[in-house]
């Protein structure tokens, strides 16, 4: 089964790429993110063949809710960028990362959003919108990850730029709460 998978590079993608079977396009997206360089970096040592840039409108991160920066409707658009993506190649799922520790912050990551976006993706266009980690803490995706050999050293998380993780940012504090 042809498979797109909205790969960042970042913990959660990495891996969701490695418990996925059947062809595998992973698609990483330019939003304009300040740590796009590192991300990218991290994707292409993970998952160098076949991997897709899609560049996306210039998002902001204009919300904080505590430590979390939020860019309203970045998944939405990465999913359907990623869907459209799909269809061009006769793929019949996108495959996102999402997962259940980022709930209270991020209203593109609840389970009613991923199967809302299915039933329009799939009703629309055929083509499937699965989120297997909307459940998961970030934790148990680590758990997984060691468990199959994901290469989680390689990945992402950090949402500011640099060659080394701020260690300040949510993404950072979650990935350490996760690996601790």
């Amino acid at each position: 089964m042809k498979t797109v998978v909205l790969f960042s590079g970042g913990l959660d993608s990495t891996v969701l790429m490695h418990t996925l079977a059947g062809e595998l396009y992973p698609v990483f997206c330019d939003y304009g993110q300040p740590h796009l360089e590192a991300e990218y970096a991290a994707a292409e040592r993970i998952w160098p063949s076949k991997l897709i840039v899609i560049e996306l409108p210039q998002l902001t991160m204009p919300g904080r809710i505590g430590k979390a920066s939020v860019v309203p409707g970045r998944n939405l658009l990465m999913v359907a960028a990623a869907a459209a993506y799909a269809l061009s190649i006769g793929a019949s799922r996108v495959v996102s990362g999402v997962n259940a520790t980022d709930h209270d912050v991020y209203a593109d990551c609840l389970p009613e959003f991923n199967t809302n976006l299915d039933r329009l993706l799939y009703s629309t266009y055929g083509v499937r919108y699965v989120a297997p980690f909307e459940n998961t803490t970030k934790a148990e995706i680590v758990a997984l990850g060691r468990e199959c050999g994901a290469p989680i050293a390689d990945s992402w998380s950090c949402y500011n730029g640099g060659d080394e993780p701020c260690g300040e940012c949510s993404a950072c504090h979650a990935r350490a709460e996760a690996l601790a």
